[in-house]
């Protein structure tokens, strides 16, 4: 086959109905067209290469693998050769691919000297590495906002739109806990040592933090017997830490309660496995009201 001439644009469309001819896709080809694939692989080293290598996976009587799958065999053929071994059957094909690809084999090459080199802790390393910023990972807030619809210039923030606390609360009634939390909260136990028939249910408490509003709303859950549990509420300003007036209801099936915050504290006894909302009413300066809406679900295990 004649040499190839010094090249002159090979990366050209010309390249591109070259390799469509070479793969059969544009049918028999006429013989001006011909005569112009010839003359364009005699001048261009790329084509040549293509056609040299068409050339002998038609001549060759041993089975051909493409190079997606030689480089797919690269891990394992690595791994055999670093500890010295035979080549296994099953990469005798990948190691054939190489000895007659040559961009297979420069690639292969160039991994196997990157990966001697980090083994042997010579890879040079950058001046500075680029600094990431994980800020997209900061969990969603906590608390979303809006005015009340019909009530203006009163806020109703709500306990991560659409999801509900989850309180399980076990049959036996020794302990109650939050379950299902979203937001990276996490609960406090409140009572570790309760154990059968000790009259100290072991049960949690969730702080709720709002800093957008500067209030704190901690919940606590303690097992109440046959399957209740008892549901405290404590509402404070996160600065300066005191505690809030105002108002709390429950609503649940079987209607709704209100309770005054004393101390910025209220409870709510006895509550059976049922779909409760929990708003928690703070007056605000200038005669307008905040609302906090909790969703919360007890469910007995």
């Amino acid at each position: 086959m004649t040499a190839p001439e010094r090249a002159e644009r090979t990366n050209d469309l010309a390249c591109e109905e070259v390799a469509q001819s070479l793969e059969g896709t544009t049918g028999p080809l006429e013989p001006a067209r011909l005569k112009a694939a010839a003359d364009h692989c005699r001048r261009c080293p790329m084509c040549l290469d293509r056609l040299a290598g068409l050339a002998r996976a038609v001549l060759s009587l041993q089975e051909e693998i493409t190079c997606a799958e030689c480089r797919a065999a690269w891990p394992a053929l690595l791994e055999t050769w670093r500890g010295h071994e035979g080549t296994p059957d099953h990469l005798r094909l990948a190691a054939a691919h190489l000895s007659r690809c040559q961009p297979c084999s420069r690639a292969f090459a160039f991994l196997s000297e990157l990966l001697r080199l980090e083994r042997q802790g010579a890879l040079e390393e950058p001046d500075a590495y680029p600094h990431f910023d994980p800020s997209f990972l900061a969990p969603a807030p906590l608390w979303t906002g809006g005015a009340t619809p019909g009530r203006a210039g009163r806020e109703a923030r709500e306990l991560i739109k659409g999801t509900a606390l989850r309180a399980r609360v076990l049959r036996r009634g020794l302990a109650a806990s939050f379950v299902g939390l979203a937001g990276g909260l996490r609960p406090m136990p409140m009572a570790a040592q309760a154990t059968r028939g000790s009259s100290t249910a072991r049960g949690e408490r969730l702080v709720l933090a709002d800093p957008g509003a500067n209030v704190s709303i901690t919940l606590s859950l303690q097992a109440a017997g046959k399957g209740h549990c008892h549901l405290g509420i404590e509402v404070r300003l996160l600065e300066p830490d005191r505690p809030l007036e105002g108002r709390v209801s429950l609503r649940g099936d079987s209607g709704e309660e209100v309770t005054p915050l004393s101390e910025g504290r209220a409870t709510f006894a006895d509550l059976g496995p049922a779909h409760y909302v929990l708003e928690v009413l703070i007056p605000s300066p200038g005669g307008t009201e905040r609302r906090w809406r909790l969703p919360i679900t007890v469910e007995v295990v």
